[in-house]
């Protein structure tokens, strides 16, 4: 009765806390390693007993998943830069290297072979570039002298498209096959009979047409200008640098595929030197070697992550 008396005269915001009071319990433990060997050799290794799931793990957390956080660094390079001047394809003799021209075009052409709608496609160009009066003068001459070959239906068997194609143009379009080989040839004026008074105004159609042809379509020109070797699947050939008035640098591409060309594709040969072949006179590979070839020094050159902003 004396506790109860002594709680009733506390006052009313201390009355709850006196009368119900939570217990707690504090306790510690300590934890104390008791290894079963003096030896920890072979657990500081860290042995992983299937390497193949802890990839895959790590793959699907997330590791393999990272940023481009490193500091930039600098570098102070001299370098010597000289230009190809040469290529040569397979174990033919070189040919001067013209930088206009990509070298995936130069080592991976193929003859295109002249389809249906190629054939078309080169006449209606050849047509276009004549005049209205030249074309209404002289369709119905080319078309006598380069029709597309008829009763080819069964070439077309199984497709429906190219089919279509031939039934609707064969009688009213020109061959135009017929006419790039006739003017190749220089017998396409012998074909079909020009009046002297267009003779310059069909030349001048005839050299556009050829100059539309090759920015087209860059094909080989005899068996020599081929890299492909069909053993192997693959291209060969060959890129040569002058390295000093009396010594060229050869890179050998014995293995290339398709695509890019690109530095990983040549090994260095020290065995082969690139002659160039037969029209290209001493002066004039003289010439050319001097305007090509440059040396350049580059100093500071400051090398950086990807996204890294510079300053």
């Amino acid at each position: 009765m004396e506790v109860l008396s002594a709680i009733m005269v506390l006052p009313e915001k201390n009355l709850l806390k006196e009368a119900y009071r939570i217990p707690s319990i504090t306790a510690y433990n300590r934890m104390e390693p008791r290894p079963r060997s003096e030896n920890f050799e072979r657990s500081l290794r860290a042995e992983v007993r299937d390497p193949l799931w802890f990839l895959t793990r790590q793959w699907e957390m997330g590791e393999f998943e990272s940023e481009d956080a490193g500091s930039a660094i600098d570098a102070r390079l001299i370098t010597k830069q000289i230009h190809v001047d040469r290529v040569a394809l397979r174990d033919n003799k070189g040919i001067l290297y013209d930088e206009m021209v990509p070298m995936e075009m130069l080592v991976e052409r193929e003859t295109v072979p002249f389809t249906l709608a190629f054939k078309i496609q080169a006449s209606q160009y050849f047509l276009l570039l004549h005049s209205n009066a030249l074309k209404t003068k002289y369709f119905q001459k080319y078309l006598t002298a380069f029709p597309i070959d008829p009763n080819k239906e069964a070439d077309f068997r199984g497709q429906v498209d190219g089919l279509n194609l031939y039934t609707s143009t064969v009688k009213r379009c020109l061959d135009g096959k017929k006419i790039y080989d006739e003017i190749l040839a220089n017998t396409f004026k012998t074909k079909v009979p020009i009046d002297g008074g267009d003779v310059g105004d069909i030349d001048k159609i005839i050299t556009k047409f050829l100059d539309w042809f090759k920015r087209q379509y860059s094909q080989p020109t005899n068996a020599d200008t081929k890299a492909w070797i069909p053993e192997q699947l693959s291209y060969n050939f060959s890129v040569a640098a002058p390295n000093t008035e009396q010594s060229q640098i050869v890179l050998r591409a014995e293995h290339y595929h398709q695509g890019t060309v690109d530095w990983y594709d040549f090994d260095r040969s020290c065995d082969h030197v690139l002659v160039i072949r037969s029209g290209c006179t001493r002066h004039r590979l003289h010439h050319y070697l001097r305007a090509r070839t440059t040396v350049r020094e580059r100093l500071g050159i400051c090398v950086s992550f990807v996204n890294y902003s510079q300053p």
